[in-house]
């Protein structure tokens, strides 16, 4: 019978499932800014939205994916959304 892990424990183990690189025990935190990619086509796939991966780091990392899965996960939602400072629509009430 297995036991109902809390919350503390559920969200610190929760990135083992998302399958680290190289067998880390936790995501690693990517600093690249961009990536690259054998073929031109699979690059244009990414930016056309037809392939999943990262062309550009301020569009989406691997980091900011593990963010936003982690706070899904304690929100209990179905999609988040991170952004850095600045590249929200700031838009004033008055």
């Amino acid at each position: 019978m297995a036991t109902k892990k809390g919350f503390t424990t559920t969200l610190l183990h929760s990135d083992r499932l998302q399958k680290p690189e190289h067998g880390a025990l936790h995501k690693p935190i990517h600093t690249s800014v961009t990536y690259g990619y054998d073929d031109v086509q699979d690059l244009v796939d990414v930016f056309q939205n037809k392939a999943n991966g990262y062309a550009y780091s301020r569009q989406g990392n691997p980091t900011v994916s593990a963010l936003e899965h982690k706070v899904t996960q304690m929100e209990n939602g179905t999609k988040t959304v991170a952004f850095a400072t600045g590249m929200a629509l700031y838009r004033p009430l008055f």
